[in-house]
């Protein structure tokens, strides 16, 4: 039964990309396009030291890219897997099908993007020179499916209590702006007061975005226990959006009319 729902999961995803992709002229090229403009847009606005130091140029760029389109694939999972029941709801009143398949492909349709734009990264690095033979492939690996299970988590209990408590649909945009100017997009955590590290430590993305960065421009290999954050808060999110959706399956169809 299990692979019927994953096989279900995998063509509603596929079938997402190709709507997309039919209703614009540039369809899934807007994916890397998108956090390219907003990196360029933010490179003319805080290119003057916002990282704690003078540096500018394109290293200051490539801080922005390799952290924005990490960023990017969180946000669009929070923003649509926590409407996938909401947006379903037609579909859940006639059939039954585990509630979980709905963030899930949703999730899987935004981690096809993901690894997209993250190929399209790789080749823009190598254009630039930058010595990507060196890159770990088994550390990268680890962080996609780190950061993979931190965004099921988190959309999946945003998608089992939205139904519920329908106001959270206005935090949402919230939630997605305190992630993005908290995470280290802009600026280097290290070179902020103690006080505020310990602070901007609560947000699950930095070690994620680190990590990427430590991969990507340092070539770097990453150690596991460095996401012991991450991989809690994603166990945590996971257990409990998936148990709130099995406990409340059965009342779903009603709440939702």
């Amino acid at each position: 039964m299990i692979n019927k729902y994953l096989q279900l999961i995998w063509l509603r995803a596929i079938g997402a990309l190709k709507a997309d992709a039919q209703n614009s002229y540039l369809g899934s090229l807007w994916w890397i396009l998108e956090p390219l403009l907003l990196a360029s847009l933010m490179y003319i606005a805080f290119s003057t030291g916002i990282r704690g130091s003078k540096e500018t140029g394109a290293s200051f760029f490539l801080f922005l890219i390799t952290g924005l389109i990490p960023l990017k694939w969180t946000l669009s999972c929070l923003q649509t897997g926590s409407n996938s029941l909401l947006n379903n709801k037609g579909f859940i009143g006639q059939v039954y099908i585990p509630k979980w398949v709905f963030p899930a492909t949703v999730n899987l349709s935004q981690s096809i993007r993901f690894l997209f734009a993250i190929g399209i990264l790789i080749v823009f690095l190598l254009f630039l020179e930058i010595p990507i033979g060196n890159i770990s492939i088994p550390s990268l690996i680890f962080i996609i499916c780190i950061h993979m299970s931190l965004n099921f988590g988190i959309s999946t209990w945003l998608a089992a209590s939205v139904p519920l408590v329908p106001d959270l649909t206005h935090l949402i945009p919230l939630i997605s702006m305190t992630l993005m100017f908290t995470s280290g997009v802009f600026f280097d955590i290290s070179s902020r007061p103690e006080s505020i590290q310990a602070i901007l430590n609560f947000n699950p993305m930095i070690p994620i975005l680190d990590g990427y960065r430590g991969i990507l421009l340092e070539q770097e290999s990453i150690s596991p226990t460095a996401f012991q954050y991450p991989i809690l808060i994603a166990l945590i999110s996971t257990s409990a959006g998936l148990f709130q959706i099995q406990k409340l399956s059965k009342y779903y169809p009603r709440i939702l009319q």
